[in-house]
């Protein structure tokens, strides 16, 4: 696609979690736990004004759909001040200090005096009905990124308490754990300066590596995540939330950009159709179905539901229409009725026979008076539900004649989005008075000054001087998550060298996965750390790694040790080592004489199973084959 011609305009936010030894706003341990929750907590959330008087639309729509929310409570990672029954205690000032860390990185003019705001969501992710935000740092002329597209300037940094972690949803009811609310975590946002989908992967790529670099930021799935805002010519701005696989950047701004610009197409068809305006036509059709074969029908009537109808004049085919990822329009509108509780509707521009439902269509079109180019749908299920989710699909398909709704999306595994509320706006901040404002002293910034941690490119280059890493490998142990953990086992284990822990952070996953056929995500930390150890003994040799961390991911009970004597990966001694390399010697002559010692090695080292070092079976072939 030429994203110049469609006029691509996107903005980036990044959310890291901050490692620090308390929450934001009291003394709980800030991490995900293991344990059982010791108490649940239901609670009902509603709509307040922000501080101009208004009432957010996102906040209100979330109101209207009148949820109950479950919390799972935590003896250690949770107490009064997530249940909201208890005023929030002093900012951490150590979340504080690597909030203000960044903000220097990113050269962000920092205020005086910091405020903490509360911003409302009733969305159930906070107990209180709203979040606490404060700023700690503005863009300046030069707070940019610096990209192979052009640069993108920092719009500002806010130190933030994290939202509850959902568990599970129903129609009615979603459930929380409170362990995750209120851990620190820095947002990082852009301008709209990003105007091609591998620049918004660049920056946030870029913007994930500059928290990393201090050392003081939680690692692992969850704990940094992108919010995206776009939108092309003629479209509107979409903020799609929620993202946390980073290689799925590009490819969520190349769909939102495709379905924003298939709707900008189906708005032009029904203007060259002549559609003007949809009225709300919404009948009860349930006699129409009363005879119906239709099982799916029979099963929603024998639990005393009804059968709502209405109809889309213009749209017959457009149904049809692949918007992004084989998401068809109809498919889109079918996200908005899961969003109110419904799982979708039947429409004549499917195959009816799928349903036996041929017969009662026939007669509902003639009922409602729709020609051949309207479509028709139903929604099954309990009378109101239907009749205010027939509403919500009429004032979708009005949107179509606009072409893009300004709305919220959440991103999804496949780099599509489905629809989540409407688009927040300014009226849900408002400041929170139970929290004294911080004052950043010049004290505090001097401290801060001094002690900056290198930016990527400086912490690349003197990995590539000091411990002699190839530039490529340097590069990525940068752009990994593994990075704080190369840089503590390089100081544990200082007899392994640099390129050899690099490698196996950076290639054992993917080994895992190929060789072994396990899920890289259940390596813990501590593996990397009990086989290294073992290497740095000379216990097991490097080839052996992988194998002794498979072993580790199926019985994490186990040590390393006893994983490299079951599987016999121990290191065997030198003169094994010879013995063994010798009579392969005498079984290969006609082997060598061909193919040479290089060929011969790959023999060698798989007769020895991992269970001889390399180097040194390179120098015992060379000595006997001298």
């Amino acid at each position: 696609m030429d994203y110049k011609k469609l006029g691509l305009i996107c903005g980036i936010e990044i959310h890291q979690r901050l490692d620090t030894k308390h929450k934001l706003f009291c003394k709980c341990r800030p991490q995900i736990t293991e344990e059982e929750a010791i108490q649940k907590i239901i609670r009902k959330l509603r709509a307040v004004p922000g501080e101009l008087g208004d009432v957010d639309p996102a906040a209100l729509y979330e109101y209207f759909r009148g949820k109950t929310f479950i919390y799972d409570y935590f003896s250690q990672e949770s107490c009064l001040v997530e249940l909201d029954e208890e005023p929030p205690h002093p900012v951490n000032p150590e979340a504080i200090e690597i909030a203000l860390m960044i903000a220097e990185m990113l050269k962000l003019y920092i205020p005086d005096e910091v405020h903490v705001m509360r911003k409302t969501v009733i969305d159930g992710s906070n107990t209180s009905g709203f979040q606490r935000t404060m700023n700690i740092g503005i863009g300046r002329e030069n707070s940019l990124i610096n990209t192979k597209y052009g640069p993108v300037r920092i719009k500002d940094l806010e130190l933030e308490e994290e939202s509850s972690g959902i568990i599970q949803k129903t129609r009615n009811r979603m459930m929380f754990r409170l362990d995750r609310l209120g851990i620190p975590l820095v947002e990082i946002g852009t301008y709209p300066d990003i105007h091609h989908p591998d620049q918004a992967r660049e920056v946030a790529e870029t913007l994930g590596m500059i928290c990393r670099m201090t050392g003081k930021v939680q690692r692992g799935l969850g704990t940094i995540r992108q919010d995206v805002n776009v939108s092309v010519k003629g479209g509107a701005r979409i903020e799609i939330k929620g993202l946390q696989d980073l290689r799925l950047v590009a490819k969520l701004v190349e769909n939102e950009v495709q379905r924003q610009k298939i709707l900008l197409e189906i708005k032009n068809i029904l203007e060259d159709k002549g559609l003007k305006e949809i009225k709300e036509q919404i009948i009860d059709a349930t006699d129409l179905f009363k005879n119906t074969n239709s099982k799916l029908i029979k099963n929603i009537l024998k639990e005393k539901g009804r059968i709502i109808a209405t109809e889309l004049p213009k749209f017959k085919g457009l149904m049809k229409k692949i918007i992004c990822e084989k998401k068809t329009l109809a498919k889109e509108l079918v996200d908005y009725c899961k969003a109110h509780g419904v799982q979708g509707f039947i429409h004549t521009d499917e195959d009816l026979s799928n349903y036996k439902l041929e017969t009662e269509f026939e007669n509902l079109k003639k009922k409602i008076k729709a020609t051949d180019e309207d479509v028709v749908l139903i929604i099954a299920g309990e009378e109101n539900q239907s009749k205010e989710v027939a509403k919500v699909l009429l004032e979708r398909a009005r949107q179509c004649l606009v072409g893009v709704p300004e709305e919220t999306r959440f991103a999804q595994d496949d780099g599509t989005t489905i629809y989540a509320r409407p688009l927040p706006g300014s009226a849900r901040m408002y400041p929170e008075t139970d929290i004294q404002p911080v004052t950043i002293s010049a004290e505090i910034l001097k401290k801060i000054k001094e002690n900056l941690p290198e930016m990527p490119d400086e912490k690349a280059n003197r990995f590539i001087k000091e411990y002699k890493l190839p530039k490529e490998m340097a590069t990525q142990i940068i752009h990994s998550h593994s990075l704080s953990q190369f840089e503590e086992l390089l100081k544990k284990y200082d007899k392994i060298k640099a390129s050899i822990i690099a490698n196996t952070l950076l290639s054992v996953p993917s080994e895992i996965k190929k060789k072994h056929n396990l899920d890289p995500d259940l390596i813990q930390p501590r593996f990397f750390n009990e086989v290294l150890g073992l290497l740095q003994k000379n216990k097991i040799a490097k080839e052996g790694i992988t194998d002794v961390i498979a072993g580790l991911i199926k019985n994490p009970k186990v040590s390393a040790l006893k994983i490299a004597e079951q599987r016999d990966l121990l290191m065997l001694p030198k003169e094994k080592v010879r013995e063994i390399i010798k009579k392969l010697i005498g079984e290969n002559k006609d082997f060598i004489e061909k193919k040479g010692k290089k060929a011969f090695m790959g023999i060698a080292m798989k007769n020895l199973k991992g269970k001889a070092d390399g180097k040194l079976v390179n120098e015992i072939i060379n000595e006997l084959l001298k």
